[in-house]
């Protein structure tokens, strides 16, 4: 918990020494909205849509378990965003999601859980792996290809995981929670190869989603980017922002500091990097988690 916020506070530091050596200079472009309107409200369509995704691959994995209620689903995944921003790295979303549903039997859930996890974690270091060769150059003494080589090695390993989750017999346990979640972990290995398949389609396609979304954004506070070159920078920034530890309420300036490093041989407006990086955090991340702070809190009134 104390490593994101002083991870975030460093790169704060990092961005606003930027803009003040750029200020010095004079090379500071002013905050413009260039791009035309029909960008911002494609980000707002896409943001709508990544929301639906993510809504029907939670009752997707429910569905494994029991049939829940449409809205509940809904709202429990709010209801996990509002926890995840205070969790590092968001890990509390779905323990937020279950905690929502009120359910008794909830090692089931969390293995379908930890399943869902799994496709998306998949789906980011699939989606890299162009960005990622096309920003080798960007880091020094072949840092690049080192760092293609690792996401490289974790796509193999991550499906080499989502694909065989549930067929590894675990031995049984004696400590009671352990011989629980262990007994109901099996339940996995009862759900359809068509199902994995659909849950690991919706998490791509959310990816790709969500990366377009960046590009929007970026089109929309002007910054002359190429569009494929802006999406294979949204694919490396979403990468990185993975696997730097951080905090959701925290990590602003991580996101920033990141996606300055990625943007700035194409760009030097520093405002505009920084106004796209931020507009998608508060549309992504703050809006769901006030609506699911705001259900949290009318589920506590009502108990």
């Amino acid at each position: 918990m104390i490593a994101g916020p002083v991870i975030a506070i460093f790169f704060v530091w990092i961005i606003g020494k930027q803009v003040a050596d750029q200020m010095a200079s004079g090379k500071l472009t002013n905050l413009s909205f260039h791009g035309s309107k029909g960008w911002l409200a494609a980000a707002i369509g896409l943001f709508a849509i990544n929301i639906s995704l993510e809504i029907s691959k939670w009752h997707l994995l429910t569905l494994q378990v029991a049939k829940q209620p449409a809205g509940k689903i809904a709202a429990s995944y709010f209801a996990g965003m509002a926890l995840s921003m205070v969790t590092p790295n968001r890990v509390g979303e779905y323990p937020g999601r279950l905690l929502y549903l009120g359910i008794p039997n909830v090692y089931k859930y969390v293995n379908v859980a930890l399943l869902g996890t799994l496709a998306q974690l998949l789906a980011v270091v699939v989606w890299a792996i162009p960005g990622l060769i096309a920003n080798t150059g960007s880091l020094p003494h072949h840092g690049g290809w080192i760092v293609s080589a690792v996401n490289l090695a974790l796509c193999l390993t991550f499906a080499t995981i989502y694909w065989s989750y549930g067929k590894i017999r675990i031995p049984n346990s004696r400590w009671k929670p352990l011989a629980k979640a262990i007994s109901y972990s099996r339940l996995v290995a009862a759900i359809p190869k068509a199902s994995k398949v659909a849950v690991l389609a919706v998490s791509m396609l959310r990816f790709c989603v969500y990366s377009l979304q960046f590009v929007c954004m970026l089109k929309y506070f002007g910054i002359e980017v190429p569009t494929l070159t802006a999406f294979g920078v949204a694919t490396t920034f979403f990468w990185a922002m993975t696997v730097i530890p951080s905090v959701a309420l925290a990590e602003l300036g991580i996101r920033g500091s990141v996606a300055l490093f990625l943007l700035s041989p194409y760009s030097h407006n520093t405002v505009g990097i920084l106004a796209a990086t931020v507009a998608l955090w508060f549309m992504n991340l703050v809006i769901p988690s006030l609506i699911g702070s705001a259900l949290m809190a009318k589920m506590k009134l009502s108990t």
